[in-house]
């Protein structure tokens, strides 16, 4: 829109929030023939980065839960604080939430452009056998990367295997 800040954070004004500049994405409103747009979200995170890479835009999320693994990419914002239910509106308290199915619950890997992750709440999956490891991200190689406004869970880890029996030590005076 004309005298529309494109700098500016969607909770600086809401201008930004139209389908010439994001990526829409409803883990509920979404579906896999959807475009990206206000009125046909994806329904998949990762399909909405995809996107936006490609098209040079930010990321809008409703403030659902993602049952998905999710890979952050260099230049790509994501927001996830609107409420859908009120035509994509800024509800600064609301998260959206990534509760992976698997460990790591995020990656974001070579991010050299600044990239703005903003009030999107990982969570890992807890692990009960085995020596699993639960993490909530891997950031590699990522010193442009802002995570703002969220949390990042891990779970609980599997248990290890038992180590071995020591050996006995003698005292040879």
């Amino acid at each position: 829109p004309p005298d529309c800040d494109l700098s500016k954070l969607p909770t600086e004004d809401t201008c930004v929030v139209n389908d010439a500049e994001g990526i829409f994405v409803s883990s509920s409103l979404g579906s896999a023939s959807g475009n990206g747009s206000q009125a046909k979200p994806f329904a998949s995170l990762n399909t909405a980065i995809a996107a936006a890479k490609t098209a040079k835009r930010r990321v809008y999320a409703c403030a659902e839960t993602y049952a998905e693994h999710v890979d952050f990419v260099d230049g790509v914002s994501v927001f996830g604080y609107f409420a859908c239910s009120s035509s994509w509106a800024v509800v600064q308290s609301a998260h959206a939430r990534v509760v992976s199915p698997t460990s790591p619950a995020a990656t974001a890997a070579n991010i050299t452009t600044p990239t703005r992750v903003e009030a999107v709440d990982l969570v890992a999956p807890d692990f009960t056998t085995g020596s699993q490891s639960s993490i909530g991200l891997i950031a590699t190689g990522s010193p442009a990367l802002t995570y703002k406004n969220a949390s990042i869970h891990a779970g609980t880890g599997g248990k290890g295997a038992d180590g071995t029996n020591g050996i006995p030590l003698t005292d040879s005076g």
